[in-house]
């Protein structure tokens, strides 16, 4: 298994989505860009609201890191 992917019921390689919610612009950025580059997919929320707006929005991320 690949570091930041997992692999579906048919063998494809499935990027995981992660949620970065923090209200320090710095480590909010630090975290997204160190996942990123560990080939996750990153949305990033400066607070608990814009992380819910993004959630009703339809994100569907498989982990959560605030």
């Amino acid at each position: 298994m690949l570091a930041g992917h997992r692999l579906s019921e048919d063998g494809a390689v499935d990027v995981s989505r992660v949620l970065v919610v923090d209200d320090d612009p710095d480590i909010n950025r630090l975290l997204r860009v160190r996942l990123k580059s560990r080939g996750f997919q990153v949305e990033g929320a400066s607070n608990g609201e814009e992380a819910l707006r993004l959630l009703g929005e339809g994100m569907r991320p498989e982990g959560l890191a605030f």
